[in-house]
């Protein structure tokens, strides 16, 4: 039972670094699970991050355009609205002076 346990070690980095703002990442702790790939793998690792990037910046790109549109629309359709408001308000009130004048006769 107890050779099952795992043993905990204290994190011994095998790298000097000079303060803790340091961003490299090319260094191992004892513990740390590391994978290794063939270079072929890490070039289509890289090949799709680069596809996926250019993806997403194709997708932004779009949803920027469309947001210009919807903006656009939305300006369009309130000079319409307005438009329209002033059309049937000026029909109604040729209508309503006719009405008083023939009121007052």
């Amino acid at each position: 039972m107890s050779e099952n346990i795992m043993k905990t070690e204290p994190v011994i980095y095998t790298k000097d670094f000079d303060d803790y703002s340091n961003t490299e990442d090319n260094f191992v702790a004892s513990q740390e699970l590391t994978v290794k790939i063939t270079l072929n793998e890490y070039r289509n690792l890289v090949e799709n991050k680069a596809k996926s990037q250019a993806r997403i910046d194709e997708v932004q790109h779009d949803k920027y355009e469309r947001i210009q549109k919807i903006d656009n629309l939305k300006e369009e359709n309130a000079i319409l609205r307005d438009r329209l408001y002033d059309l049937a308000s000026s029909e109604d009130e040729p209508t309503k002076s006719v009405e008083v004048s023939n009121a007052n006769n």
